[in-house]
């Protein structure tokens, strides 16, 4: 298989951890090239490019597009920014026909998403929802798809990844609803997209309250800033199959430890017991009327093994795997991956986001938009 070229638009998440997931995927089955990276500032693009022997750096992502490239044309462009920017680097990825795996949340509103969903039909394009790679979660889909649990009945999704560096943190895009920023955005389009792969079903409607708890931040270079995004989220998600789905993520309630998966709980009740998820380390059984049950343990590497600092969370340590089989597809030439997240998915996610936002202004259970 020959190496897949990589284009990677948005430097820090990229240098931390997504150029890490490369490597690891073209030493075990995808190989990969990464030919150009674009970021914010110039000099921290190219101390980047160096780091990983990148040939081109810019500070305009555009160039990616419109010079050639060492080489000739990519094959995959990665979108990894701020999420105001997302809309207009994915159409250059289509005009210029290549894949695209996109960051979450996809746009800033479902119709953004619908527009550009719309307009990347026919060629691989997917959304960076690598927590559907992880074993174990996998094995919950299965179980839960298998009837193990019985009638649906309710489910609870807790991700809290606060730190107390985040209540002296500077304002950026992340602290502006406007940009894409906030905290239902950023984790709750992962959790609800984890619902709808584990759980098998979609959002019907739903009510929600957002919170933010510093009203104020800094800019780095002086001013006070408004912060218009939210920092905390709760969601009550009524499923097309009857279930009932408790959805909450907060930056700001601090004690979880990010490293051992502390924060993270999935559970889903039905009418014969309850499957638990705790913490992204092991998976559990516990029966109506009898003991608790192991049924599986975390197998992933460790952050030192894939290249990745420590403290940075699970979901990175699933990305590896997620871009091999995303590498892989884009060398075969194929449209679909199966099992991942597409911007059909991301749509529905989109419309969920919207339901919650306008459910959290008007104070009352919205209906999700039901159509493609």
């Amino acid at each position: 298989m020959s190496a897949v070229r990589v284009a990677v638009l948005g430097n820090s998440f990229a240098n931390m951890i997504q150029l890490p997931a490369l490597r690891w995927a073209a030493a075990n089955g995808a190989p990969n090239e990464v030919v150009a990276i674009a970021g914010h500032g110039l000099e921290k693009a190219q101390t980047t490019a160096k780091s990983w022997g990148i040939p081109v750096a810019t500070d305009r992502w555009e160039d990616i597009f419109d010079s050639p490239l060492p080489g000739g044309a990519v094959d995959l462009v990665i979108v990894s920014t701020p999420v105001h920017l997302h809309a207009p680097m994915v159409r250059a990825a289509i005009d210029a026909d290549v894949a695209i795996l996109c960051e979450k949340p996809f746009a800033l509103d479902g119709a953004e998403a619908r527009e550009l969903r719309d307009a990347a039909r026919g060629r691989l394009a997917l959304i960076d929802h690598q927590t559907r790679w992880s074993p174990l979660r996998r094995e919950l889909a299965r179980r839960i798809a298998a009837g193990e649990a019985g009638a649906p009945w309710s489910a609870r999704v807790l991700m809290n990844f606060a730190s107390e560096k985040r209540l002296q943190s500077p304002y950026s895009w992340w602290y502006d609803e406007a940009r894409g920023g906030g905290t239902l955005g950023a984790i709750g389009s992962h959790m609800l997209d984890g619902v709808m792969d584990q759980f098998g079903t979609r959002v019907e409607s739903v009510i929600a309250e957002l919170s933010t708890f510093v009203k104020e931040r800094q800019r780095p270079d002086g001013p006070t800033v408004e912060v218009t995004a939210d920092e905390a989220f709760w969601m009550s998600c009524r499923m097309h199959d009857g279930l009932v789905c408790q959805v909450e993520s907060s930056l700001m309630a601090f004690g979880a430890k990010r490293d051992a998966g502390e924060g993270v709980l999935v559970e889903y009740s039905g009418s014969r017991g309850t499957f638990r998820l705790e913490g992204e380390t092991k998976l559990l059984w516990l029966p109506h009327g009898g003991p608790p049950e192991v049924l599986a343990r975390d197998p992933l590497p460790g952050h030192g093994e894939l290249g990745m600092p420590p403290g940075t969370g699970f979901f990175p340590r699933v990305l590896p795997s997620y871009f091999r089989d995303v590498l892989q597809a884009v060398a075969e030439g194929r449209t679909e991956l199966p099992g991942a997240a597409d911007f059909d998915d991301a749509v529905h996610v989109m419309d969920v986001l919207d339901a919650a936002r306008e459910s959290a202004r008007e104070g009352r259970r919205v209906p999700v938009r039901s159509d493609a």
